[in-house]
């Protein structure tokens, strides 16, 4: 997960993410403290005192007792968390900051370009929604890049810039492992850290309202759908309880729920500055039109929407099909052009049309019939 917006010596880096995230996967260098690492872990569970499952099943209990389920079902169904070293995490966040960057550069050039913009497929209320400056610079304050290892090589398949989730959770599932019996034996040999989201979102809600042009502190509202059966704890509870924490009136609020009048985004009494949508566009779309409080309010600029409608822009899987066209990153930082070539996979959208592979012209359809059976293979 990145927000937009903390070294010292080797150390494993605990994350208990129930996605596949960024930070979540693990490169072949120093695989070797890895697995001892890893090795060690086991054998405190399988020949030590920790036998003895008392420990797993307090923490199961501190699981249901926080409510980190799901529909009705735990979240995390292991005894151990995942371990990263600090080296790889730092070559995993530079490698996500140039992905990033090379996103950021392609978003702004789809802005001034119709034909760009006509390539992502947009719906034409998606395109209106995007075309609304949302009055701050980041068009997504938080994303998460989604990947996957293939023969050791990391690859992204998706860039979820519209309501990405899980960094709540994992951060709950880290505080509660952090403390266990084994992982306490097992930091007497490793440093261990835990990589916090839920501060760093905050930070980069109020550096985006501030860039608003929000002077005051802000109330802020988490806007999702919500489900009409118990499904254990939302993690907008975990968010809307640590942002209360640190001392900011803050309401979980259904898209139903929103009033907008004299430029005032409100529910109930509760008048919004802020609004962190956990909703996605197009299942916002599918309910409502464009009359909706929310979008008044956004296309009035009455309110601070984190993350802005723009966000449809990047979350398109079609945006890797513009990051991997050559033609239109050879401008790009080396570094970035690194990066997409590196952990990006060639996309296209299918059309009986020519395009570019490897610097060379090729027919796209011709192409896809000679290469099915290598891209079955990989996957």
């Amino acid at each position: 997960m990145t927000y937009r917006d903390g070294k010292g010596s080797e150390s494993i880096v605990l994350h208990t993410s129930v996605r596949y995230s960024i930070i979540e996967q693990v490169f072949n260098s120093e695989m070797s403290q890895l697995d001892e690492a890893v090795t060690r872990y086991n054998k405190l569970l399988e020949n030590g005192p920790y036998r003895d499952l008392a420990w797993a099943d307090a923490l199961h209990q501190r699981m249901e007792t926080s409510k980190l389920s799901t529909g009705g079902r735990l979240i995390c169904p292991f005894l151990r968390p995942n371990f990263i070293s600090r080296r790889q995490y730092e070559s995993l966040v530079k490698t996500g900051e140039s992905l990033i960057g090379a996103i950021d550069r392609m978003e702004q050039m789809v802005l001034s370009s119709p034909a760009l913009l006509a390539r992502l497929e947009l719906l034409p209320a998606e395109k209106m929604l995007a075309s609304i400056d949302p009055g701050y610079q980041a068009l997504e304050v938080a994303a998460r890049l989604d990947s996957h290892l293939n023969n050791g090589s990391l690859h992204f398949v998706q860039y979820n810039a519209d309501s990405p989730t899980g960094a709540g959770y994992a951060d709950a599932l880290a505080e509660l492992f952090y403390d266990t019996p084994p992982v306490k034996e097992f930091r007497k040999k490793y440093a261990l850290a835990k990589v916090g989201s839920r501060k760093h979102l905050l930070q980069a809600l109020l550096k985006s309202y501030k860039q608003f042009g929000g002077t005051k502190k802000p109330n802020l509202a988490i806007v999702e759908f919500r489900h009409a059966y118990n499904s254990g704890q939302s993690e907008y509870e975990l968010f809307r309880d640590f942002f209360r924490e640190e001392g900011y009136s803050v309401e979980i609020v259904a898209p139903e729920q929103l009033e907008y009048r004299n430029r005032i985004l409100r529910r109930g009494n509760f008048e919004i500055d802020v609004v962190y949508r956990r909703l996605g566009v197009q299942e916002f779309l599918l309910r409502f039109d464009l009359s909706h409080p929310l979008v008044q309010a956004y296309r009035d600029r009455a309110v601070c929407v984190v993350n802005s409608f723009r966000s449809e822009l990047a979350h398109k899987k079609a945006m890797f099909g513009l990051l991997t066209d050559e033609s239109l990153t050879t401008k790009f930082p080396a570094v970035e052009r690194k990066a997409i070539r590196e952990h990006v996979p060639w996309t296209r959208l299918v059309s009986a049309t020519k395009t570019t592979y490897d610097d060379q012209t090729v027919d796209l359809v011709e192409f896809i019939t000679q290469n099915r059976e290598a891209d079955t293979e990989a996957q």
